[in-house]
């Protein structure tokens, strides 16, 4: 019993073993079971003051503290056991070696990465701060142009206000979306009254061969009055021509027209001046407007007489000099015959009222007849006052149905009138821009029925831009549809 077994020994053999020899069995783990238990009695001596007992604590703390430090450095060495205090210089050189070199190293190159973002930061201040200054330079310089702006903005105003409050000599002028306002009103009107002839019968006396020339303005595919009564029997297409024939005849008897590209031979005049005066005023403008011409000869008979070989320079009375008598003699003679527009264009307007009815009246209601006729005559009072204002403009205003240009033959006797063609930069199709059909792929389009003359401006209300002429308003027209 005395004798103990080996496995019984052993346990005791090896702390014999392990007292000698302190490289295998690490002692900072009895220091720190040791230090463990000194720190828990000292927590449960409740006697001590809790000071003191802080101040106890705190060297076995620190002890401990170091002893965990060693155990890292151990462990990136490799395990190295050893229970001696951190290695001094001599010994990392001596065993440590390529550890610590990593270290160093990694150290140095943080070192010159650090002091290369040093010196970049540096040079980024210099140049941010050479920035600000640019940047208040320029402020500077914006701050003075605006000043300038501001300045330049005020004076312009001023001038503008004190040309507005001096009275020219042409007076105020209108601009040019009054003009086109009440020349859409006129033919909406227009339109509007033409809804009362399509209940009516179809007549067959209603068309006279010694005007079919006239018709054919409206209705240019047809060649005789067999062709006008047939296009009227639709009553869709005859409210279009009622509303044609009643413009044409407005825009050839009503409105003073100079372009004499289009110009026919019976000339309207001033509806709203008195007959002579009107006169006289025609003879004087045509001398100005035709003076320079270096080719202006007269060709045709009745309907059909018009200005050809249409040339000119413009360098004796150019237009802006002409459009300026014009507008002003226009202007005085307004102010200087105030009432005559109410007593001497009545018969005219009245005349004009009854060249229309006396295609239309049958399609309508008869007992209404002379009422329409009223209605119209109104809607010509209203046309002729247009005409006033627009000869009192700077600009020059022209009201044109579209016509159709002559095909000239060997002789006057077999001499033909083509068929109007659709031309986009100055009509519209009534009935295309319903269907969403681009107008520009219809150009030489036959044209079925003409509806509403257009509207040309040459100038402004400034006096410029008179070397060319632009469309105010396109005429609207119903093209040939097979």
């Amino acid at each position: 019993m005395q004798e103990k077994s080996k496995s019984e020994r052993e346990p005791s053999e090896e702390r014999r073993s392990t007292k000698g020899n302190t490289d295998i069995v690490p002692k900072s783990s009895f220091e720190d079971e040791a230090s463990d238990r000194s720190i828990q009695s000292l927590m449960h001596d409740h006697d001590r003051p809790r000071s003191q007992l802080r101040s106890a604590q705190a060297p076995l703390v620190e002890a401990r503290i170091k002893r965990n430090g060693e155990r890292r450095i151990r462990k990136h060495l490799g395990n190295q056991f050893f229970t001696g205090p951190v290695p001094n210089d001599e010994y990392r050189d001596e065993n440590i070696g390529g550890g610590f070199s990593r270290l160093e190293e990694d150290r140095e190159r943080y070192r010159n990465e650090r002091d290369h973002l040093r010196q970049r930061c540096e040079r980024l201040e210099r140049d941010n701060s050479q920035h600000q200054q640019a940047i208040g330079h320029f402020q500077a310089q914006l701050r003075k142009e605006q000043d300038t702006v501001e300045r330049v903005t005020r004076s312009a105003h001023h001038m503008q206000t004190e040309m507005d409050n001096k009275e020219l000599f042409l007076g105020p002028q209108a601009t040019d979306d009054d003009i086109r306002a009440k020349f859409d009103s006129v033919l909406a009107s227009i339109k509007t009254w033409s809804t009362n002839f399509t209940s009516g019968p179809v007549g067959s006396d209603v068309f006279k061969d010694d005007h079919l020339s006239d018709y054919q303005s409206v209705a240019p595919l047809c060649r005789d009055t067999s062709h006008l009564m047939h296009l009227i029997s639709n009553k869709k297409r005859r409210r279009l021509f009622v509303r044609g024939w009643a413009a044409y005849v407005m825009s050839k008897r009503l409105f003073r027209t100079l372009e004499t590209e289009t110009r026919p031979a019976a000339q309207a005049h001033d509806l709203w001046l008195d007959s002579a005066t009107a006169q006289s005023f025609l003879k004087v403008e045509n001398a100005i407007y035709f003076a320079g011409r270096s080719t202006l000869c007269w060709q045709g008979g009745g309907n059909r007489s018009r200005f050809v070989d249409f040339q000119s320079d413009r360098k004796e009375i150019p237009y802006r000099m002409f459009s300026d008598w014009r507008a002003f003699t226009a202007k005085l003679l307004s102010k200087s015959m105030p009432g005559i527009l109410e007593s001497h264009a009545q018969a005219e307007v009245v005349q004009a009222a009854e060249e229309v009815m006396g295609v239309v009246a049958k399609w309508g209601a008869q007992e209404k007849a002379h009422e329409h006729e009223i209605a119209l005559t109104s809607i010509f009072i209203e046309a002729v006052r247009l005409s006033q204002l627009m000869r009192q403009q700077r600009a020059l205003w022209s009201v044109r149905f579209p016509l159709r240009t002559g095909v000239p033959e060997k002789t006057a006797e077999t001499r033909q009138m083509a068929s109007l063609m659709f031309d986009p930069s100055c009509m519209k199709d009534e009935w295309s821009e319903d269907e969403g059909q681009n107008a520009h792929l219809l150009h030489g389009t036959p044209v079925e029925i003409a509806i509403t003359p257009a509207l040309f401006k040459r100038g402004n209300l400034n006096g410029e831009h008179f070397d060319k002429e632009c469309q105010a308003a396109a005429a609207s027209v119903v093209l040939y549809r097979q």
